[in-house]
């Protein structure tokens, strides 16, 4: 008992340490830029060879977008980015999830991605 108990661990601990969430995910993806949240924060992964320009709102927000994406800050290729909840525009206690507008400017306008808050 005791050495499946510190397997397990072994296990949890080698998993922590690549780029999985363990407590919970969601989001998906979409061309190669990728949205997920789990521990509080959304995740932001751009897996294309673009540099990615993004905004991301509460859902639900009434949102005034800037109508120039350039403006918004960006990923570049393989960059990742962590936004705690508290830091989502409109973010409320009473709201379920945001959601990410996208564009880069090889393939234009590409949002949007819902992400649920877990």
């Amino acid at each position: 008992m005791k050495l499946l108990a510190r397997a397990s661990l072994l296990m949890v601990l080698a998993l922590a340490g690549c780029d999985l969430p363990l407590i919970s995910d969601s989001g998906g993806e979409q061309d190669g830029f990728r949205v997920s949240a789990a521990l509080g924060q959304v995740r932001l992964r751009n897996n294309t060879p673009d540099v990615v320009h993004y905004v991301i709102y509460s859902e639900g927000a009434i949102v005034d977008l800037n109508p120039n994406p350039e403006e918004w800050p960006s990923l570049h290729p393989g960059e990742m980015r962590r936004i705690p909840y508290a830091e989502i525009r409109g973010e409320s206690r009473d709201v379920d999830g945001a959601v990410v507008y996208w564009w880069n400017g090889e393939g234009g306008y590409q949002g949007p991605l819902r992400v649920a808050f877990r």
